[in-house]
């Protein structure tokens, strides 16, 4: 199997979303979007592990969920893109679900 390995990383950006929305004890529920770009370079033939994804240039997401702003549940994989555009396409995505979750996490513990 050929393999990469990651050549270089920038700073990440981080962005925290509320969605004016609280669990049933009283923690507000975000989101964080953690944004950065990669570059991944061919491992030699003799390597055993690294990365299946092609070598090149990414633009890269990570998402947690949030409690108070406090990251909560299970971590998320990083996703990389070959555009900006696609990673924005993610964000909204996974934002417009985030948000849908929190109003139906709030909702079900005001009845």
């Amino acid at each position: 199997m050929n393999f990469t390995h990651e050549a270089s990383r920038t700073e990440y950006t981080q962005e925290h979303h509320d969605f004016s929305s609280v669990d049933r004890f009283g923690r507000k529920i975000g989101a964080w979007i953690i944004t950065y770009e990669i570059d991944f370079v061919q491992a030699p033939p003799e390597s055993n592990s690294g990365y299946t994804i092609e070598a090149g240039h990414y633009f890269a997401l990570r998402v947690s969920a949030t409690r108070n702003g406090e990251s909560y549940g299970a971590s998320q994989p990083s996703g990389h893109f070959k555009t900006i555009n696609e990673r924005q396409i993610a964000i909204n995505k996974y934002l417009a679900s985030a948000q849908k979750r929190a109003t139906k996490i709030e909702c079900s513990h005001t009845f």
